[in-house]
């Protein structure tokens, strides 16, 4: 099942005269799947530059008259990575942050923007497949701790927690009005799907070595999800990501969870402990055959 791509990467330029930016530039080069960047020091040679081509983001580090210098048809989007928050002009980006908070702005900004990017950060040649982790009984523990090993074999992997109740917050160093997840993404999926691609790469946080997307603040969020939004969000995954394994930890029944898990290549599921828990993945099995979903019985992989 999986998808072959191409990719048009996010092209952004930075303007910096005092080399704050040098270590935001390198950063960004270890995203060299996804993203491209130039840092210019000097303001006529980024000139220079954008006469023959265009940007999609111009990040400076300090405040000057843009419309002079910078043809606005020539950079998408102009942000001012800033010690202060500017109220008027251009927006601003707190620059005493992580590169990754940063980037996380910056994707955010471009997918609050009215009308549709023409980004897609897709690597050629690339296949992405899709990875189901399923209990009838439930899991307990970390979920990450447990299937990191998952996708192991795979270069990069996302991690999307599809559970009604949220364990993870309280382990993470994240105050709670910087914490986005699922929800905000299932909106995005309904309500802005154009924008969805660029939301979904603005809630990636890291973890165990994987890139995850926090679960959703309410469970109501999940239960809205159709299967025309389980495919938009596969077709994201495939086409517009540079992932090479997502991993569906899916916490609940409904029939576009169901859907979803028809729809991955390969699925995991505990072994049975005892009768009890057999009765519920035999009651399990039963549902997915009279759904019409009995396909993915085939790609079960039962584990410890």
């Amino acid at each position: 099942m999986g998808v072959q791509c191409t990719m048009k990467k996010l092209q952004i330029a930075l303007l910096d005269h005092d080399g704050y930016m040098e270590a935001f530039s390198c950063y960004l080069n270890s995203k060299k799947y996804m993203i491209e960047n130039r840092l210019f020091t000097n303001v006529g040679k980024l000139k220079e530059y954008l006469e023959q081509n265009r940007v999609d983001v111009l990040l400076v580090g300090q405040e000057m008259d843009f419309k002079q210098v910078i043809p606005e048809e020539k950079a998408g989007r102009i942000l001012l990575l800033s010690d202060t928050e500017k109220e008027g002009g251009c927006p601003a980006i707190f620059k005493y942050q992580s590169a990754e908070k940063i980037l996380r702005e910056i994707l955010s900004l471009l997918a609050e923007e009215k009308g549709a990017l023409q980004i897609s950060l897709r690597e050629s040649g690339r296949s992405v497949e899709f990875i189901g982790v399923y209990s009838p009984y439930g899991i307990s523990g970390d979920p990450m701790e447990q299937m990191g090993g998952l996708g192991e074999d795979k270069q990069r992997v996302l991690y999307m927690n599809l559970e009604l109740f949220d364990g993870i917050r309280d382990l993470v160093q994240e105050t709670p009005s910087q914490i986005r997840g699922m929800s905000e993404l299932v909106f995005y999926l309904k309500q802005r799907r154009e924008k969805a691609a660029l939301k979904l790469q603005s809630l990636v946080q890291r973890r165990y070595r994987m890139d995850y997307i926090y679960p959703v603040e309410d469970y109501r969020d999940l239960y809205s999800l159709e299967k025309e939004d389980v495919d938009l969000l596969l077709t994201i995954l495939a086409e517009e990501t540079p992932y090479h394994a997502v991993i569906f930890d899916v916490g609940f029944v409904s029939e576009a969870a169901l859907y979803l898990l028809y729809r991955c290549d390969r699925l995991y599921l505990p072994r049975a402990r005892d009768q009890w828990e057999q009765n519920k993945q035999s009651s399990w099995k039963e549902l997915m055959a009279r759904e019409g979903l009995e396909g993915a019985l085939q790609q079960i992989v039962y584990i410890n």
